[in-house]
């Protein structure tokens, strides 16, 4: 089973709200039993607490499910157990590169919008300090990146099968 981790900053903005996204998704394409898709922090600050309120209320406007979903910090073992690990910007990226011990674990790592527009490494802007515009123009940059995923993994599950 494929598996994807999204991590950013502090897991309550961007990567929780990606993964709600996913599984979304997924589950409306009935796959939601064949990806495995979590998310995670660089920073365990915010560790247990859920999204922030505004990225909960921008998924609740579009009817994403963010129920489950708390913070975690990235942990080295997750290199184990994703097979791609998803970084929303530049520092994010530098930050699990550095942790990364070996070359096949550098390789899992890749920026998020990679999924979308390959080899350009665009980052996803963190909507912390900014309004209710900000956080939507987040969420329609992680809408597009995983219905592009979710369409090339049925191309490429669908080829195999």
């Amino acid at each position: 089973m494929p598996s994807l981790l999204f991590v950013c900053l502090g897991n309550i903005c961007r990567s929780p709200l990606a993964e709600g996204v996913m599984r979304d998704i997924l589950k409306k394409e009935g796959l939601d039993e064949k990806v495995k898709v979590d998310s995670a922090g660089i920073l365990g600050f915010h560790a247990g607490e859920k999204p922030d309120p505004r990225t909960l209320q921008n998924a609740k406007t579009h009817k994403i499910d963010m129920k489950g979903i708390v913070s975690r910090p990235f942990d080295i073992v997750d290199f184990k157990k994703f097979d791609q690990i998803l970084a929303f910007d530049k520092r994010n990226f530098q930050a699990l590169q550095c942790l990364a011990k070996t070359e096949e674990e550098k390789g899992k790592i890749d920026y998020f919008r990679n999924l979308h527009c390959p080899g350009e490494n665009l980052e996803v802007p963190d909507p912390y300090y900014g309004d209710s515009d900000v956080f939507e123009g987040v969420f329609q940059i992680i809408l597009q990146t995983c219905n592009t995923y979710v369409r090339l993994f049925k191309t490429d599950f669908l080829q195999k099968n």
